[in-house]
C-alpha cells in the first residue's frame, strides 16, 4: 500500500512496514513489541569476494565475529586470504547446497550474500535459509527486486543503487542538509538538517509551526543530545532536525528550518 506519516490513532497492521525513530539504548526495549527478536551475531558467511564483501568480511572479524567467506572465483578468494587475516575462506559455488552443509550453515547467525549479481544472492540466501541459517540478508542492484525479496524467505535486503542514491541526494542537498536517507519499499525520505540560525521556527513549538501532515519530526539533536519530540517540544539555534517526509513535503521542510 501508499506509505503514509502515522499519528496517534493509526492503526498498526500484521505485514505493516513500520519505520519507527527512537534513541539507541531503547531498541532492546521496543523490539518485542513488534514481534522482532535482536540476536547478537557470532558467526557470520559471506557469500563473495568482491571489494564489499572483502570490506564487510574484515569489519566483523575486528569486532570479534567468526566469518566465512565462499566464493566461486579462485583469484578473488585468493585475495581475499591474504587480505583478511582471520576469515575463514573457501573457494566454492555459494549456490551448491552440500557446499553449504559442510561448512555448517546451519548453525550461523547471519548469511550475508554480497556478489556482484543478484539472481546468485537471492538463490544463495533461499539455500542457505533452506539449509536453517537463521538470518538472511541478499545485494541487490535491480530494485524491481525489492517486491520479490519481500515475498520470500530472504530476511532483509540492501540495494547498492539507495546507497549510491542517498549519497547523491545528500551532495544536491549540501548546506545545512547533513544527510538523506530513502527506503527501499517506499518514497519516504528520512533528513537530517541544521536549523539555521535565522529561521522562523526558532522559539516556536513543532505544533505553532505547522508542517504537513505527510511530515514529522522524529528526532531533535541539540547539544549532542538525543530528543524524541512532541507537539510542544521548542526549536532552539544549533537544533539538528530529523524529518521524515514524502515528497511533496520535502521541500516545506527544507524551507521551514532554513
Amino acid at each position: 500500500g501508499d506509505p503514509f506519516v502515522a499519528r496517534g490513532e493509526s492503526i498498526v497492521e500484521e505485514g505493516d512496514h513500520v519505520l519507527i525513530a527512537t534513541k539507541t539504548d531503547l531498541v532492546e526495549d521496543l523490539a518485542p513489541l513488534l514481534g522482532i527478536t535482536i540476536h547478537k551475531a557470532k558467526r557470520v558467511m559471506v557469500f563473495g569476494a568482491g571489494r564489499l564483501a572483502r570490506i564487510t568480511a574484515n569489519l566483523l572479524c575486528e569486532n570479534g565475529i567468526g566469518v566465512t567467506l565462499i566464493d566461486k572465483d579462485e583469484a578473488a578468494t585468493r585475495l581475499v586470504a591474504d587480505q583478511c587475516q582471520g576469515v575463514i575462506v573457501v573457494h566454492g559455488d555459494p549456490m551448491d547446497p552440500d557446499l553449504l552443509r559442510s561448512e555448517g550453515v546451519e548453525s550461523v547467525d547471519d548469511v550475508l550474500a554480497l556478489t556482484k549479481w543478484d539472481e546468485v544472492n537471492v538463490v544463495a540466501s533461499l539455500v542457505a535459509k533452506g539449509l536453517g541459517a537463521k538470518n538472511a540478508i541478499a545485494r541487490y542492484h535491480r530494485l524491481d527486486y525489492v517486491s520479490l525479496l519481500n515475498e520470500t524467505r530472504v530476511d532483509s535486503g540492501v540495494s547498492s543503487r539507495l546507497s549510491a542514491a542517498n549519497a547523491i541526494l545528500r551532495y544536491v542537498r549540501r548546506g545545512r542538509v547533513h544527510s538523506v536517507v530513502t527506503f527501499q519499499d517506499s518514497n519516504l525520505e528520512a533528513i537530517e538538517l541544521s536549523v539555521d540560525p535565522s529561521s522562523d521556527s526558532i522559539g516556536k513549538s513543532l505544533s505553532e509551526i505547522g508542517l504537513p501532515k505527510t511530515t514529522i519530526v522524529a528526532g531533535i539533536i541539540r547539544a549532542n543530545k538525543t530528543i524524541i519530540p512532541r507537539g510542544d517540544t521548542i526549536i532552539t539555534p544549533g537544533d539538528h532536525v530529523v524529518a521524515i517526509a514524502l515528497p511533496d513535503a520535502v521541500s516545506t521542510v527544507e524551507k521551514t528550518f532554513s
